[in-house]
């Protein structure tokens, strides 16, 4: 009988990615749970006047949710880095406690804010902006990790490598994206654009839209000629 493996630093980032899934998961089911039993009148009434309110669990169950989905994938992507890469480095090492430290604060200041009401109000991502600064630098941190793995080579890797890859630097992108209604300068142009017929919602549909506006286009080349230009 052969000797069992001996579990690695590849194989204990999957084991702590796993462990936070389920405890994702764990806080996503317990969300539902609850939201479901909210219907009860003397649950639901005792529960709002605790401060906690059925539209505030939503929130709390789809952000989990998401968050049970990534940190699974990313578990199963570290158990087949294992089985392939050399021994784990200092820098990566270091750079996955930064992205697991970062996103436990993360999820710890979602569990202590959202459901009391404390959130950005967006679909899909209702918790407080300021809880995003944390989540962006864990992506950040995995992003480093991951094309320092594998960025050599990286079109010649198996078509799973390359998905993770393009869906590391897609979720970045669209996460600024999805913030830039908190940039004061667009923030404040889009309040212009409210008029009955004036498609009042395009303030609260990202970034991309946004930045077709005449208005926020003139500020933006204001901003680059008075800032980069002149310079």
């Amino acid at each position: 009988m052969s000797e069992p493996r001996q579990l690695n630093g590849w194989d204990y980032a999957s084991l702590t990615l796993f462990r936070g899934a389920i405890a994702s998961m764990g806080i996503a089911l317990v969300a539902g749970l609850v939201s479901v039993i909210y219907s009860v009148p003397s649950v639901g009434t005792a529960m709002r006047e605790a401060g906690v309110v059925f539209a505030n669990l939503r929130p709390v169950h789809t952000l989990f949710a998401a968050a049970w989905i990534f940190l699974g994938g990313l578990a199963v992507l570290h158990h087949c880095v294992a089985s392939r890469a050399t021994p784990m480095d200092n820098g990566y090492r270091w750079r996955l406690r930064v992205q697991m430290v970062a996103w436990a604060i993360a999820g710890i200041g979602v569990l202590c804010t959202l459901p009391f009401g404390i959130g950005s109000g967006r679909e899909y991502m209702g918790a407080h902006p300021l809880l995003s600064i944390p989540i962006a630098i864990g992506w950040i941190a995995f992003t480093w990790n991951f094309f320092r793995i594998f960025g050599r080579g990286f079109f010649a890797q198996p078509v799973y490598i390359t998905m993770w890859g393009v869906a590391c630097i897609f979720f970045l992108v669209t996460f600024a994206e999805q913030h830039l209604a908190n940039v004061v300068v667009i923030t404040n142009a889009g309040k212009h654009d409210t008029s009955p017929g004036s498609g009042g919602s395009r303030r609260c549909c990202g970034g991309a839209r946004m930045l077709g506006q005449p208005l926020i286009r003139s500020r933006l080349r204001s901003i680059v000629d008075r800032y980069l230009v002149t310079r």
